[in-house]
């Protein structure tokens, strides 16, 4: 019995190492407005600026002043990011949790609001 439950426990620890993405899950901005986006020559990534005081950053990056695209992010995205901002509207974004980009948090999904 003693064996057994200690071979759980470590089957549980193993789990929450090897499988980060089962404890830290992305996570949502609230509503929020665009208030600039950046992009540098050769970047794939958009640099996003919202009016939130503070950001969303569920993997714990350095530089928290704002959010950037995924690398692999499609036109649409890009579309309804710039199509969002032009008109002022609310956008949520999805925070990815398992890591930076050019250490800031990364935008993984976006969802348009009213």
């Amino acid at each position: 019995m003693i064996y057994k439950s200690k071979f759980r426990s470590l089957c549980a620890l193993l789990m929450l190492l090897l499988c980060p993405t089962l404890v830290f899950a992305n996570q949502n901005t609230g509503p929020v407005i665009v208030t600039a986006v950046e992009n540098w020559s050769g970047g794939d990534g958009l640099f996003v600026y919202t009016d939130q005081q503070t950001k969303t950053n569920p993997a714990n990056c350095s530089y928290t002043g704002n959010y950037v695209t995924s690398s692999n992010i499609k036109d649409v995205f890009r579309t309804m990011l710039l199509s969002a901002h032009m008109a002022g509207k609310k956008v949520q974004f999805t925070i990815y949790s398992g890591g930076c980009g050019s250490s800031r948090p990364v935008i993984v999904a976006i969802k348009t609001l009213q």
